[in-house]
Formats: C-alpha cells, sequence, structure tokens
C-alpha cells in the first residue's frame, strides 16, 4: 500500500486534483500566462538597462573597435532594428516615453544609418557617447526604481 504514492493518502489527491484540472482551464492558463508576461515585464527595464550600461562601456573603454564596429552601416542598422523591436513591449506595459525614445533613436539608425554614422561623429566622440549611455542606464534605473513606489 505504500508504493502507490499519492493514493495512498485520500486528502492529498483531493487537493492534487482540482490542481491539475484548473491549469488545464482557460482560467487556469490565462493566469500562468499573465503569471509569465509580468516575470518578462519585470525583467524588461533592468535588460534595457545592462544593454545600455554595457554600450556605454565599450564606448568608453574601447572606443577604437567600437568606432570600426559602428561606422559600418550594417551594424547601425541591426542596433537601430533592435531599438524598434523593443518599441512593442514598451508600449504594450505603458512606458510610452520609452517606446517614443526607442523610435527616436531607432528609426534614423535603421533607415539612414549612414546619416547617423556621420552625426555622431561629427557631434562629439565615441567616449562621450559611452558616458551619455550610462547616464541614460543610470537615470532609466532610478526612474523605474521610484516609479514602482
Amino acid at each position: 500500500m505504500g508504493d502507490r504514492g499519492t493514493h495512498d493518502n485520500p486528502d492529498r489527491v483531493r487537493i492534487a486534483l482540482p490542481e491539475l484540472l484548473q491549469a488545464g482551464s482557460p482560467k487556469g492558463q490565462r493566469r500562468a500566462g499573465r503569471q509569465a508576461i509580468d516575470t518578462v515585464k519585470s525583467f524588461f527595464i533592468p535588460l534595457v538597462c545592462l544593454g545600455m550600461l554595457l554600450s556605454g562601456l565599450l564606448h568608453l573603454f574601447l572606443p577604437g573597435e567600437t568606432e570600426k564596429r559602428m561606422s559600418c552601416p550594417r551594424n547601425v542598422r541591426i542596433v537601430g532594428g533592435i531599438l524598434l523591436a523593443l518599441v512593442l513591449p514598451a508600449t504594450i506595459w505603458g512606458l510610452y516615453v520609452l517606446a517614443v525614445l526607442f523610435l527616436i533613436f531607432g528609426l534614423p539608425r535603421l533607415f539612414a544609418p549612414g546619416r547617423s554614422i556621420r552625426l555622431q561623429q561629427r557631434s562629439y566622440p565615441r567616449r562621450v557617447h559611452g558616458v551619455l549611455l550610462m547616464l541614460g542606464a543610470v537615470g532609466l534605473w532610478i526612474v523605474s526604481r521610484l516609479a514602482d513606489r
């Protein structure tokens, strides 16, 4: 009798069965889906901040390599595509200011990478761009923590 697992304890079976039925129901699936979305949402801002921070550090400490890589229109287009891909989740989760910033910085990189490269090169050095990216990451982190209160 002891080798039948949960069937030894009828109370345990009564508890487990409704949980199994509920998990397969549309309501249970919606709840599980909502939890997954909330989990992804909780990582969105930290991951954006981490990306900005890493990019800023590369610009700051490896300006020559960054200049070489980011002077290629193909790479600039990839960055623009990534920024534009972030618009959808930002919009869905109500982060409209962030979505607009992704649009503002992503569109020129995707559709006019040559102009974007020249503008950055004429405006300021890569190290300054790195500092701006790092300041943006810190600012976004602070604002997101204050908004969570």
